[in-house]
């Protein structure tokens, strides 16, 4: 038997529910790996969730990017090693507007992150919970999908 942590990756650790969510790991006694594109906030996360004893590490993430993505979880591993649970939290609320007044980008980019963004988080994490036989995924989604909110369409899809 180890004396090992547990450790969690939660991705938009920065603010909001990802915030939360990691402080509430660390309190529980997991070691947190906080991704997200903003630093400051991160840093802000890693000093929350230390002062209730976690050892965190920051990594600058965009969930978008295969490369930071796969960035993420080496220097996830490299620290703590192989982590126990991932928290696939990043996301973005997308434009607001009839459907057909909407652009590609704007659609294309909600779907990158709320969708793919988890895809490339999963992809990254499994190979390792699988080999050890134990791991969890936690997607953090929106009731938006199956109670769709007018000018929403990007993100209730």
């Amino acid at each position: 038997m180890t004396d090992r942590r547990p450790v969690t990756v939660v991705t938009g650790a920065g603010r909001g529910i990802g915030r939360e969510i990691a402080i509430g790991l660390a309190g529980a006694g997991a070691d947190v790996v906080l991704a997200g594109r903003d630093t400051v906030t991160l840093d802000a996360t890693a000093e929350a969730a230390a002062a209730v004893g976690a050892a965190t590490l920051c990594v600058r993430t965009d969930v978008i990017s295969e490369e930071d993505v796969a960035a993420l979880a080496i220097e996830a591993t490299e620290r703590f090693g192989a982590a126990d649970a991932l928290v696939a939290n990043s996301g973005v609320g997308g434009p607001t507007g009839p459907l057909w007044e909407l652009d590609r980008e704007a659609w294309d980019e909600t779907f990158a992150v709320n969708v793919t963004g988890v895809f490339l988080c999963a992809r990254a994490f499994l190979p390792a919970m699988l080999e050890r036989g134990t791991g969890s995924i936690v997607v953090i989604g929106s009731m938006t999908g199956k109670r769709p909110l007018w000018g929403r369409t990007p993100y209730a899809a």
